[in-house]
This record gives C-alpha cells, structure tokens and sequence, in this order.
C-alpha cells in the first residue's frame, strides 16, 4: 500500500511539472531563437506554391514563385512574386506592371495571418501563455503539443497548435486557424528545419475557404495550398 501511494504521488507531481512546463518550454525555445537571430540583418526563401481555387466559376490551378524576405525584429515579411502559372501556362510580367489579382489570391488580411507561421517567434507574441501541453506520437515519433489562444480574438489567428521535440526543444510544426469577420476560415501548418540554429519554414499547407467579391455579388472560394520553402539565404551583420 507504501508503494503504490508513493508511485500515485509520483504521477501526481509528474503529472503537475508537466503542465507547468507549457510556458516554460516555449519561452525556452523563444529564447533560443533569440539567441540564434542575433546578429542577423535579413534571411530570404522562395516558396514553390501549388494553388488550387474551386468557385462558381470552376476551379483554376495557380502555380506561384514567392520570394519572402525577413528582416530583423518584429517587421511582417516582405512578399515578392516571381513567377505564376495558371492552370500550367506561365503568366507574363512587365517590370512596373501592378501586382494583378491572381497574385494575391487569398485575401489580404487572411494572408497576413498565415504569414505568420514564417516568423513563429513574432506569432508567439501575439498569443496568451499556454495552459495545455501532451504528448503525441506522429509516425514512431513523439512530440510535445502545446496549444496557445490569441491574446486579441480580432480578425486573423484565434488559435495556434505547437510541436516541439522534446529531445532538443526545436519547434517541428505549427498549425493555425484563421478567422475573418466578413466570412471565410483557414487551417494551415508549416513544417520547420534548424538551420544555423534557426528554425526556419520548409514546407507549408493552406485549407479552407473565403469570400470572393465579383461584380457586386460575393462568392465563397475554397482553397488548397501545398507548398515547399527553400533557397533559406542568412545574411548576418
């Protein structure tokens, strides 16, 4: 009976440190990451997208060359497309034409969201401390799972999930859902790799749907987006 209660109280504690290390375990990672940027002006990747659009007027696959620039700080990343394709035919550019609707597919705000998952460190500010954290398994491989809410429940993320390995507390996926007022919703996660020390996006997945307003009348367009990130350039001071 002296044995089982001493394990009963060992789980107990257990049990107790661990959902006391969610906070902690994501400020030792932020802190990480901060350690890790300094001294670094600028990193740049091109995103290879595959989009799929389904509306009223039928579906449209878009392939889109994005090339993303981070500066230091807190900044929102800068976003330059560099080649498109509809339905696999390449879309010509003059330099000094407007950025054309097909180049800015999702709307606005809701892509300002999902860019978000580029700069994780910059989305966990935006976030309340966590008060959930598990374990999971994924493929023969565990995880820690920690969930966090918005701190301001407004238009763009409401919630974000977060995998970190608990072997050396690198972040491996985040997942968002994204909100707007006007209608619509996404699901998207990004994949990270430690590069330099720095975990960085390599592969991205964009679900859901928005209002599309043509004509004076709305439609819903549904959305899926596959991507892969690389080209990762570090420029340091």
């Amino acid at each position: 009976m002296r044995i089982l209660s001493v394990i009963l109280l060992c789980s107990l504690l257990t049990a107790g440190a661990t959902a006391q290390t969610a906070t902690e375990r994501l400020d030792r990672w932020a802190a990480g990451q901060k350690a890790a940027l300094a001294g670094i002006r600028q990193i740049t990747m091109l995103e290879r997208g595959h989009h799929l659009y389904e509306g009223a007027t039928g579906a449209r696959r878009l392939g889109m060359n994005t090339r993303y620039t981070l500066e230091s700080g807190t900044a929102p990343p800068q976003r330059e497309v560099v080649e498109v394709t509809i339905d696999g035919q390449p879309v010509e550019r003059r330099e000094g034409d407007r950025p054309r609707r097909h180049e800015n597919p999702i709307q606005e705000s809701m892509q300002r969201a999902v860019d978000l998952l580029l700069q994780p460190a910059r989305l966990l500010l935006l976030m309340k401390p966590p008060d959930e954290v598990e374990t999971i398994d994924a493929g023969g491989q565990e995880y820690v799972s920690i969930r966090t809410l918005a701190v301001d429940p407004g238009p763009g993320v409401v919630r974000a999930v977060w995998w970190l390995d608990p072997a050396d507390g690198r972040l491996v996926q985040v997942r968002v859902f994204v909100e707007n007022p006007e209608g619509g919703a996404l699901d998207a996660s990004v994949r990270y790799e430690r590069i330099q020390g720095i975990d960085l996006p390599v592969r991205r997945r964009v679900e859901g749907s928005f209002p599309w307003r043509r004509r004076m009348r709305t439609f819903t367009i549904l959305v899926d987006v596959r991507a892969d990130i690389e080209e990762h350039q570090i420029v340091r001071n």
